[in-house]
């Protein structure tokens, strides 16, 4: 991620190509998992850009499955900094 931000300077351009490589890696991990997503509800997605989706933290996996189907940000506590490999 740290090319698109020398690459592309813009902020909005910017965090849709950061979005867009998000989508494929999380992808590739659902894949490497043999993780199968079913989206359900989604098909007017379009109509309404802007959406706040909660994850339950039943498991890691809700990021991967969340990321492979949108464009998303995610908002995380503090604690996340001492995980090892995403802190």
């Amino acid at each position: 991620m740290g090319v698109v931000f020398l690459l592309v300077r813009r902020r909005w351009p910017r965090v849709r190509w950061s979005n867009r490589i998000l989508t494929y890696y999380c992808r590739f991990g659902l894949w490497m998992l043999n993780v199968r997503v079913n989206p359900v509800g989604l098909a007017n997605r379009d109509a309404q850009p802007n959406a706040l989706f909660v994850g339950n933290h039943l498991s890691y996996l809700d990021v991967l499955v969340i990321s492979s189907v949108l464009p998303a940000g995610f908002v995380t506590s503090m604690e996340i900094r001492e995980t090892p490999f995403l802190g």
